[in-house]
């Protein structure tokens, strides 16, 4: 009996129970375990859950657990050495080279945009019609993006 409580992770107090109860039959004082496996489960299959089904119930529950851990873990290793690999063959940049980039472009536009004020003002001298002088500033504007990219 006490072979088969470790075998099942619960105390021989309750195989011995069972056996008192009739829910385990003894062969010559000994327990067949392939029998008694059958005869607990359909023992509580009858009379619902009993402490040695719950006690499976939560080693299984803990082995899912550690099996969904460990495929996250796996996946994070995965996706770490994907990200390391696309910066090795340069499709991914640093977030400091983009924000250098970033800050040229627009000390470019900056430039070109209050250049336009300069290039605009010869043109737009002594112009009276408001037509002509949006559609000479427009252009202007146009050239100053068009210069930039």
């Amino acid at each position: 009996m006490s072979a088969y409580a470790k075998k099942r992770n619960v105390s021989y107090e309750l195989i011995r129970r069972y056996c008192k109860e009739k829910r385990i039959t003894l062969f010559d004082g000994k327990i067949d375990p392939d029998i008694t496996d059958q005869e607990l489960s359909e023992s509580i299959q009858a009379n619902g859950n009993s402490k040695l089904d719950k006690k499976e119930i939560t080693v299984a529950e803990h082995m899912k657990e550690f099996n969904k851990a460990k495929a996250r873990r796996e996946t994070y290793k995965a996706d770490l050495a994907n990200i390391e690999l696309q910066e090795k063959i340069s499709k991914l940049i640093s977030v400091e080279q983009v924000q250098k980039e970033a800050e040229d472009l627009y000390r470019k536009y900056r430039d070109q945009m209050l250049n336009v004020v300069i290039r605009a003002t010869k043109k737009l001298l002594g112009e009276t019609s408001e037509f002509k002088f949006r559609k000479i500033l427009k252009a202007e504007i146009e050239s100053a993006i068009k210069q930039i990219k």
